[in-house]
């Protein structure tokens, strides 16, 4: 009998910590961190098909579509993971062949069930070129059968894609932190939304109310960094985004804004390293040049004047040459006149004079 029991308490804690590492996984997902959803879930993925569709999910937002497909097959008549396959349909085959998979889906099962739906919609929801009125309608049905926070996020996602939906959206969000006044996701969402309308400060509130309800979920600082980028306060974009890494999974693109925010606090060396990172990893960005180029030019030893004009005319020759403006051809002017190259810097300075008179 000891013996039993001592099975059934083991067996029991098995099960706590499985549904433990899903819920993180889920989040992990939701916040974004693609990477360590994966993490997370893969190892999940054989044994629970909700593990196996968030983690295949985690694939597909990593740009794996093979993997996510063959992970989304594995459960052929499961509603989710039959949804998993619409989204690799509508990134690999285009909006026509995944509107068609998302209505097979929606009509699927009996009458009065409706998970189906709710499945159909998220694929619809957060994949491009689908029919958001359909998804929205299919939402409104799932919203009828039952409320949660997470089935009122995933609505509000779908209204605030709609020219006119954004009053239905904050609706919805709000109805979520109604039901769960921690929901952090939530929040962030009230916030951007706020934000996108002009209300900038009840999109701050908001945004602090995310990080309190939850300070792991990195979206808010992202958010708030971009915010006091566009207002020119880089000093507190930069506290923002640093934050953000701290709780990110420091993708590619993480890193990319990261370097560009440093440039625009005006911290050069670290910006110069973080660019030169990127870099050293096979990254490679027009703006990269132009950010060195501008970075080093602030240095004023001999050597970084050389690898100021180096960048900048690397800059030049890589970037569109409609995204070129007068600032560019001042800084190229100052970086040819730091290389005593006066004639040239003359051309750049007359060239920049022509661009701002037009």
């Amino acid at each position: 009998m000891k013996q039993f029991i001592v099975t059934m308490l083991a067996a029991a804690m098995v099960v706590n910590a499985t549904a433990q590492s899903l819920e993180d996984g889920m989040k992990m997902y939701r916040y974004e961190r693609y990477a360590s959803a994966k993490k997370i879930l893969q190892p999940l993925a054989a044994g629970d098909p909700q593990a196996n569709y968030y983690y295949g999910l985690s694939e597909l937002a990593l740009g794996n579509t093979d993997a996510a497909m063959n992970a989304f097959v594995k459960y052929p008549e499961d509603y989710a993971n039959i949804s998993g396959t619409v989204r690799v349909k509508f990134a690999t085959q285009g909006a026509e062949a995944g509107m068609q998979a998302a209505n097979t889906l929606a009509d699927m099962g009996k009458k009065k069930e409706w998970m189906q739906k709710r499945y159909a919609a998220a694929a619809v929801t957060y994949s491009k070129g689908g029919d958001l009125q359909k998804a929205v309608g299919w939402w409104e049905e799932v919203l009828e059968k039952m409320v949660t926070p997470e089935l009122l996020i995933s609505a509000g996602d779908a209204y605030q894609q709609l020219p006119s939906g954004g009053g239905k959206a904050m609706t919805d969000f709000e109805k979520a932190v109604e039901k769960d006044p921690k929901n952090s996701l939530a929040y962030s969402r009230i916030g951007k939304l706020m934000y996108n309308a002009k209300n900038y400060e009840v999109a701050l509130e908001n945004w602090k109310k995310a990080q309190e309800a939850d300070p792991e979920n990195p979206l808010p600082y992202y958010d708030m960094a971009n915010a006091y980028t566009y207002v020119g306060k880089y000093d507190i974009a930069k506290e923002n985004i640093e934050k953000y890494m701290q709780h990110s999974d420091k993708s590619t693109e993480d890193m990319i804004r990261y370097a560009e925010i440093l440039f625009l606090a005006k911290d050069f060396p670290a910006a110069i390293q973080k660019v030169n990172e990127l870099k050293d990893k096979g990254v490679n960005r027009p703006n990269f040049y132009g950010i060195l180029g501008y970075a080093y030019l602030e240095d004023k030893d001999s050597i970084s004047g050389v690898k100021s004009l180096e960048n900048l005319r690397s800059y030049f020759a890589k970037q569109d040459p409609k995204k070129l403006y007068t600032l560019d051809y001042l800084t190229l002017g100052r970086a040819y006149l730091r290389n005593n190259m006066g004639d040239s810097a003359n051309i750049a300075f007359n060239k920049a004079l022509s661009m701002d008179s037009t």
